[in-house]
């Protein structure tokens, strides 16, 4: 009985330690994909803060044009405090994607290096023209022929932005995905370790306890033979 007890609290010992490693193993995958999305909602702020700045000028740009277009060709008397509003909002967003965080991942396109210095160049001009109490309706109307004209670059921005960040979340998606498959291929060759060893353990624990048996049978036959050639000699 003792030896079968002993056997017995082994056994209980070693698929309690299986147990708790592959517990283990299960809550680190589950950890691993809960990073994931977390990683994936980070990867969407700063892809954001790349594209938001390209939209909001491009937005700011065509509703300063509206306004332009109105003070130059409406026959109503145009608002100057509406459309400085409107300049001084386009300029604000010009600023921000020219200084803000977007330059640093938008400066080395091709697109940002051509069209950033004329709208910063025409800026420059503009002011003259819109620091003027009431504006000149004649530079006004020159100032409209020129945003026309610099339409297309500023929609060359935002596609820019846009190839960026869609290049961006495909090399980074594609990392993550790469990652993940490492660290689950990982846990997962850590559990078939763990099953492995925990399967030669119990082998060896199986042969160890037959030869501890068959040891017992010899001892018990000797003891038999003992006693037989004892009897022998008493009788």
């Amino acid at each position: 009985m003792p030896d079968g007890a002993g056997r017995g609290r082994y056994l209980f010992w070693l698929a309690l330690g299986v147990s708790t490693m592959a517990a283990a193993m299960a809550v680190l995958l589950v950890v691993e994909m809960g990073q994931r999305r977390v990683v994936q909602r980070s990867i969407g702020l700063r892809t954001d803060s790349i594209n938001a700045p390209a939209v909001e000028c491009e937005r700011e740009f065509l509703l300063f044009r509206q306004a332009l277009d109105n003070a130059v060709n409406s026959r109503v008397p145009p608002d100057p405090e509406q459309l400085t509003l409107r300049y001084d909002l386009f300029l604000s967003r010009l600023v921000l994607l020219r200084d803000g965080s977007a330059a640093a991942v938008l400066g080395e396109r091709p697109e940002y290096q051509s069209a950033m210095p004329k709208l910063t160049q025409w800026a420059m001009a503009a002011d003259a023209v819109m620091l003027q109490t009431p504006p000149d309706p004649r530079a006004l109307a020159g100032l409209l022929v020129q945003v026309n004209a610099l339409a297309a670059d500023v929609r060359v921005l935002t596609l820019a932005a846009n190839s960026q960040v869609a290049h961006l979340l495909e090399h980074q998606a594609l990392e993550l995905l790469d990652q993940s498959e490492k660290i689950m291929a990982l846990t997962l060759g850590q559990m078939v370790v763990l099953l492995v060893a925990a399967v030669a353990l119990f082998r060896r624990h199986t042969r160890q306890e037959q030869e501890r048996r068959a040891l017992e049978q010899i001892s018990s036959d000797l003891r038999y033979a003992h006693d037989l050639a004892q009897i022998s000699l008493e009788k």
